[in-house]
């Protein structure tokens, strides 16, 4: 034993040796800092023995200075102060009262200071632990805490624990642990554990490594340019309130686990943003971790709370918070429950599968940069059971959300295979308030991953998915096909103060989609409430957009869907706008025949120049127009024009077709509305003429070889309420090929206010039922214009002039003119005019009628009119150049011939009027086995060439029933007029209560049988005049009888005769008194 206050061993091989296996104690009970002090060259030594070095003393110290050696110790101790080693102390123990300081070199199994355990460029070798009790572990300038020894652990513990500067370490290697704890709190400015400015915690040794702080308020502090590294196989456990990393974390062969608080935050806002954690194998986070970089080797599991400017890795599992700028996987990323949030700018991965109320958002805490998620893998990845692969490469489910609030643009990506947002509370939400949101993309290169190609092959929502921006600009949704089906499945933007476009864009054919390019179904929804535009398109050449469920502008501004099909079962509309469908330049759909049942509405026009088909078209306010294909039930425009035009074609959907607007027009070649399905076809004007500026002069209009063509089964209608159906020019046609009955100007009860048939237009019936044009008046007006029924069809074809008088003195209620044409073929033709005229002007026909009608006006023809039957409620008139052929014609007042022929095979009756022919006029028949009857209240023929004449078999009467409407007769033959009958049959000319008179006129009597003249055998008329070169006579064939109540024959040439041909009697009989005339004879 050495023993005193003070022990000073100095100088030169000044030595305190214990050897043999002798026992030596040094011990110092002074209370000076320099109560052992062993001195360069100075020597404490034990040698296989027990060497205790002890300072016993109050505040007595161990200085062991440089140069200085104790060796061999067991215990090198100060009981309450420091020890100071400045030279090199190799021993069993070290405990220090205060603090252990080393600048030297200290080996030790154990080292224990009561404050501060402090290696300050010294090194300190212990196999077994480190201990500052109620102090610091601080390790500086270089030192160095070590153990290298096989079967050893090193166990550096403090309140607090740093490692600051190049070369100062704690390191294992060996076979053994490396735990480093630090059990108190962060000190104010400062952290529990701290390694940094290259200072390293290093394990390359085969147990396990561990770094270690209280749980609630301690912090593991990596700052720049320090690292903690484990190069050895195993794991790297990290315990703490927080990791804070701002060097480097790094297990070069295993895993790293940060546990402790899942919900440490960063109180003392730690920069980390040049920090890195590497973990070659997996990373685990159920505590907090902060990093600039995160590269993961396997798979990150995140249940708790992990921060960083970038990770990369295999797989990430995140089931907590978890807060970077960019995150890249070359698997796959799950974020999941019970609270899997990411924060990043940027997340790359293979797959991505975010479900199960799981998250990833951008927010301006992170960064106002762009947000992009791209998944660069194929769908149907394996997840954890093979049997149940997860359906999509980019998928979110279950009440997965992703939601941008940063400044920048939205832009999620599946580069081969499918994005897809499927289940009620699944959204991705663009709340991004600088730029857009893109959902999708096709054949653009990867900013991500440059070396590729995005070609999204599939946006699906469904199940109650969404997609929304609620801030920002634009939605776009892009990729080879986009499906949204089901219930409250949606895509929409949906702020009315914003100006953001929607853009739905597909570019697979539907083949390749396997669907519809675009399918809304089951209630999924596309809506716009924004200034923006919104627009859905497909390939024009392959790409159908199918609506089952709606797709709807609510806000003002026009809805555009491109597409070569656009088919509708569900709701198209635009609230307060219009709808464009554009695309299919050809018109030629390749849709099925399965009749199409939603709606497409338009507040304003609804424009089709592609190709739509649709249960219901409607227009509200505005305009219907179709300048490509709308195969429809119903096509309404309900306070403006539907317009066919540019070669456009509107038709059925195989079933029956309404067609209904204020007004309506057909307008150029190719330019159609038809039906060919199983049912009544209808198009009906419901405004009046020119009511709709630039829908053409009428109510309804069809020109420019426009047409309406029913090839339906069953009735085709097209009317005009309040205006006029007007067929217009070469080409323009209504055209009946249906089944049932063509009604043009009525329904039965609405009777339009004319139908004009002009330039060349045509409407015809060409087989089935009935054709009917009715309307107020009817014109037929220029060459070619046509009404028709073809040799086909079967019904009655009428012509009827309802409601209206005669629109002018020279214009009929039916009014065909400048070569206008009615002509029947088989079907029975009847042309009425019910309250005026009929007229055909010069060089315009009536052909093959039954009956041509006016039923209180006038018949008035200078054109052909052929017909069965011809009746008037006033006067049937043929005028210069006219011609009719009736087999009968009845007027109710005068049947009068100007220079026109009237062929008649029955009967010719002014019922209460005259019959007159003038002007070269003729009434004839040369029909075999008919009579010529011609009945008047007088009867005139007046004029060189004006004839009344019957050749063929049959007879021929002429009778006035009237008496003298003196000083006129009622029956005259007058300058050169005749009456002539070359006839196999009998002639009787005769006025049953008058004159007949032949004043410079003739009547012949050619016939085989007899003739009669003044009687008819049983009427006799009140005289027989022949005067001023006026003949009777009788050429051939038998008897003549002349016979009157008193005969005249006055004036040269006067003569009644039969010639040499004739045969039988010739009486010329007076049956009455002698007149009181100037002749004074009977």
């Amino acid at each position: 034993v050495v023993t005193g206050p003070t022990i000073l061993i100095g100088g030169t091989n000044s030595n305190i040796t214990a050897a043999n296996g002798l026992s030596l104690t040094v011990k110092a009970t002074g209370s000076s800092q320099g109560a052992i002090t062993v001195q360069s060259g100075g020597n404490l030594v034990g040698t296989n023995s027990t060497l205790n070095v002890e300072a016993s003393g109050a505040n007595g110290a161990v200085d062991v200075q440089s140069g200085g050696l104790i060796t061999g110790a067991t215990l090198v101790k100060s009981d309450s102060s420091d020890i100071t080693i400045e030279g090199k102390v190799s021993t069993t123990t070290a405990t220090a009262g205060h603090d252990v300081i080393v600048t030297g070199s200290l080996t030790s199994s154990t080292t224990t200071a009561a404050n501060n355990v402090t290696v300050t460029g010294g090194t300190l070798t212990d196999v077994a632990g480190v201990t500052a009790t109620n102090g610091a572990v601080a390790v500086t300038a270089g030192g160095v805490i070590q153990n290298s020894t096989d079967n050893t652990d090193l166990i550096v513990t403090g309140q607090t624990v740093s490692v600051d500067g190049a070369n100062s370490i704690i390191s294992k290697t060996g076979i053994g642990n490396l735990t480093v704890e630090a059990k108190g709190a962060d000190p104010t400015g400062g952290y529990s554990l701290t390694v940094s400015n290259f200072g390293q915690i290093l394990g390359n040794n085969t147990g396990s490594m561990q770094l270690v702080t209280p749980t609630t308020n301690g912090s593991i502090a990596i700052s720049a340019n320090g690292t903690v590294e484990r190069s050895s196989s195993g794991e790297l456990d990290l315990t703490s309130t927080r990791v804070l990393v701002d060097g480097t974390l790094k297990s070069d062969a295993g895993n790293i686990v940060v546990g402790g608080n899942s919900n440490g935050g960063n109180p003392t806002n730690y920069t980390f943003a040049a920090g890195t954690t590497n973990a070659s194998g997996d990373l685990s986070v159920s505590g907090t971790l902060y990093s600039g970089s995160v590269i993961v080797g396997g798979t990150l599991t995140n249940t708790g709370s992990l921060t960083a400017n970038n990770i990369s890795g295999n797989s990430f599992e995140i089931t907590n918070a978890l807060s970077v700028i960019s995150i890249t996987a070359k698997d796959y990323i799950h974020v999941t429950s019970p609270s899997g949030v990411l924060t990043a700018n940027t997340v790359n991965a293979a797959n991505i599968l975010v479900e199960n109320s799981g998250s990833i958002q951008d927010t301006n805490t992170v960064g106002q940069n762009d947000f992009i998620l791209e998944a660069s893998g194929k769908d149907k990845w394996t997840l954890s059971d093979p049997n149940n692969p997860i359906p999509y490469a980019f998928t979110i489910r279950t009440g997965g959300q992703i939601t941008g609030g940063n400044t920048g643009n939205m832009s999620l990506f599946a580069d081969q295979g499918t994005l897809g947002i499927d289940g009620a509370g699944s959204k991705i939400a663009g709340g991004n308030t600088g730029g857009t949101l893109q959902v999708g993309d096709v054949n653009v290169t990867s900013t991500l991953n440059p070396t590729m190609q995005i070609n999204t092959q599939l946006v699906s929502v469904t199940g109650g998915g969404l997609i929304q921006k609620t801030a920002g600009t634009d939605l776009t949704v892009r990729g080879g096909g986009v499906l949204v089906d089901g219930t409250n499945s949606s895509i929409n933007i949906n702020f009315a103060t914003g100006s953001g476009n929607l853009l739905i864009e597909t570019t697979n054919s539907d083949a390749v989609v396997g669907q519809s390019a675009i399918t809304v179904s089951n209630g999924g929804q596309i809506t716009l409430n924004s200034s923006g535009s919104m627009k859905l398109g497909t390939t024009d050449l392959a790409g159908t957009v199918n609506v089952g469920g709606t797709v709807e502008r609510l806000s003002t501004g026009t809805l555009e869907v491109d597409a070569r099909n656009v088919v509708v079962n569900g709701l198209l509309k635009s609230d307060l706008g219009d709808i464009n469908v554009k695309g299919n330049s050809s018109f030629t759909a390749d849709w099925t025949t399965t009749p199409a049942t939603g709606t497409a509405e338009a507040k304003n026009n609804l424009n089709v120049s592609g190709a739509l088909k649709t249960g219901t078209a409607l227009a509200d306010t505005q305009n219907l127009n179709v300048t490509g294909l709308l195969a429809t039930s119903t096509a309404t425009s309900t306070a403006g024009a539907v317009q066919v035009t540019g070669g456009g074609k509107l038709q059925d959907q195989g079933g029956s077709l309404a067609v209904t607007g204020v007004n309506l027009l057909v307008d150029g070649g190719n330019s159609n509305i038809a039906s060919t399905g199983q049912g009544q076809f209808t198009v009906e004007a419901t405004g009046k003429d020119g009511q709709v500026t630039g829908a053409g002069p009428t109510a309804m209009t069809i020109q420019n070889s426009g047409q309406i063509t029913g090839s339906n089964t069953g009735d085709m209608t097209v009317f005009a309420d309040q205006g006029t159906v007007g067929v217009t020019g070469t080409g323009s046609q209504i055209t009946g090929s249906n089944s049932g009955a063509l009604n043009v100007g009525t329904n039965g009860t609405v009777t339009s206010k004319q139908v004009s048939v002009t330039i060349g237009g045509v409407i015809q019936k060409t087989v089935g039922g009935n054709l009917t044009v009715q309307s107020g008046n009817i014109l037929i007006d220029g060459a070619n214009s046509l009404v028709t029924v073809g040799a086909s069809a079967t019904g009655a074809f009428n012509v009827v002039a309802a409601t209206t008088a005669d629109p002018n003195g020279t214009t009929g209620a039916v009014m065909v003119s400048n070569g206008g044409t009615v002509a029947g073929t088989a079907s029975p033709l009847t042309v009425e005019a019910i309250t005026g005229s009929v007229t055909v002007a010069s060089g315009s026909f009536i052909n093959a009628a039954t009956l041509v009608k006016s039923d209180v006006s006038n018949i008035n023809i200078t054109g052909t009119v052929s017909t069965t039957t011809t009746t008037a409620g006033l006067d049937v008139i043929v005028n210069a150049g006219g011609s009719l052929t009736s087999g009968t014609t009845t007027a109710n007042r005068n049947v009068t011939v100007t220079g026109g022929t009237l062929t008649d095979l029955a009967g010719v009756t002014a019922t209460n009027g005259a019959v007159k022919v003038t002007a070269g006029g003729v009434i004839q028949n040369s029909t075999d086995k008919t009579d010529l009857i011609v009945t008047g209240q007088t009867i005139s023929v007046d004029g060189t060439a004006s004839t009344i004449s019957k050749t063929g078999i049959g007879n021929l009467i002429v009778e006035a029933q009237g008496a003298d409407p003196l000083p006129n007769y009622a029956l005259s033959v007058t300058n050169n007029g005749a009456i002539t009958g070359s006839n196999t049959g009998n002639i009787s000319i005769f006025a049953d209560q008058g004159t007949v008179s032949v004043a410079g006129g003739t009547i012949t009597g050619a016939n085989t049988g007899t003739m009669n003249v003044g009687t008819d055998g049983s009427v006799t008329s009140k005289q027989v005049s022949v005067t001023t070169g006026g003949v009777i006579q009788k050429t051939a064939g038998t008897n003549l009888t002349v016979q009157g109540g008193n005969v005249l024959v006055d004036g040269a040439k006067s003569l009644v005769t039969a010639g040499n041909g004739a045969t039988g009697a010739f009486n010329v009989a007076a049956t009455g008194t002698d007149s009181t005339s100037a002749t004074g004879y009977a």
